[in-house]
């Protein structure tokens, strides 16, 4: 899917529900850094085995600062399988630019979704700050916990 401009996480998520032709869909960032199969493999296997409706994939063994916030924070991972029907009932989704991961976890939560926390050894990404320099990626991840925030207090509207 190819988008004109940028919609963030959520908008471009809603905008591809109608071209999702599987019953799994695997969510990532676009700037992981060591992606292997195996990881793929810890994320789908458990939805299509029907031990869960959506895992939730954690960083480990890789850099202390992402490691750490995923500790903190496990549900603000973005790399996910989520079974397709329920990724389609996600209503305020495409609202949240990004908040996704907090629209999808009020969804869990409201309707009882089995959730499996998955490792991820050796998987990172790109920090903001090394994306943009330290004064821009900082206000970048300001700006991105600022979304957040709202998006779990206004209930992502």
């Amino acid at each position: 899917v190819e988008l004109s401009f940028n919609v963030g996480k959520g908008g471009a998520l809603y905008r591809g529900l109608e071209y999702i032709r599987t019953n799994v869909v695997l969510l990532l960032d676009a700037d992981l850094v060591g992606l292997q199969e195996f990881h793929v493999r810890n994320l789908i296997e458990p939805v299509l085995k029907g031990e869960a409706d959506i895992t939730i994939g954690v960083f480990e063994k890789g850099r202390l600062a992402t490691d750490f916030a995923q500790k903190i924070a496990p549900l603000l991972s973005g790399q996910r399988a989520i079974r397709a029907d329920l990724l389609q009932n996600i209503s305020d989704m495409e609202v949240s630019r990004f908040g996704v991961e907090v629209a999808i976890n009020r969804y869990i939560r409201k309707n009882g979704v089995r959730v499996k926390l998955v490792s991820l050894p050796g998987l990172t990404h790109v920090m903001k700050e090394e994306k943009f320099g330290l004064v821009k990626g900082f206000k970048e991840r300001m700006k991105m916990y600022w979304e957040i925030l709202k998006n779990v207090y206004q209930g992502g509207r």
